[in-house]
């Protein structure tokens, strides 16, 4: 799988969303993938420090 960066305005979202579901491809916005990795954190037991969660909002943000 690759990831791709695409922006759109927000009146074709859901065409585009509607569009990846009949490829089978899933969409995830930034602050998706954010709240995923503190989830995961938390069922884990490890706590989270204000350094680890800003350092993946940065690689999540900055990603090339």
């Amino acid at each position: 799988m690759e990831d791709v960066l695409l922006k759109m305005p927000t009146s074709d979202v859901a065409f585009i969303q509607q569009m990846a579901s009949r490829f089978g491809w899933t969409i995830e916005n930034r602050a998706n993938v954010i709240d995923k990795f503190i989830a995961a954190c938390s069922r884990s037991n490890q706590r989270l420090e204000d350094v680890d969660i800003m350092e993946e909002i940065k690689a999540v943000r900055y990603k090339a």
